[in-house]
């Protein structure tokens, strides 16, 4: 899910940075959706992050 997420922004950026030269709003909007695509993974590693983190309180062995 990364992966396309990554995809997604890199393509919309470089599409973007394309039309700037010919139609500034289209490419506005491209770039405005790669900065979309790059919140959500963010989004996305920090729920990850947080989820790890429960698992390893959950298996957390050192008190044996």
């Amino acid at each position: 899910m990364k992966q396309v997420w990554l995809g997604i922004g890199l393509v919309t950026q470089i599409i973007g940075f394309i039309f700037l030269f010919f139609e500034f709003i289209i490419g506005i909007t491209f770039i405005g959706l790669s900065f979309i695509s790059f919140v959500i993974i963010l989004i996305y590693l920090i729920k990850e992050r947080i989820q790890e983190k429960k698992e390893e309180e959950e298996n957390d062995y050192r008190n044996y």
